[in-house]
């Protein structure tokens, strides 16, 4: 990433770099909370409230 905008960045590649690392960045929150089952987590008795 540092490569894409320090040392291109005012070249076609350093901004296709930059923008390939801004997709990826993007796409991270799906990724984490694709697998997850929030909602049954939620729904779990807090252990130590009891």
């Amino acid at each position: 990433m540092l490569y894409g905008t320090l040392v291109l960045p005012e070249r076609r590649l350093g901004h296709v770099i930059m923008l390939i690392v801004v997709l990826f960045a993007a796409a991270m929150p799906v990724m984490h909370m694709r697998g997850a089952h929030y909602g049954e987590i939620a729904k779990q008795p807090c252990p130590s409230c009891t």
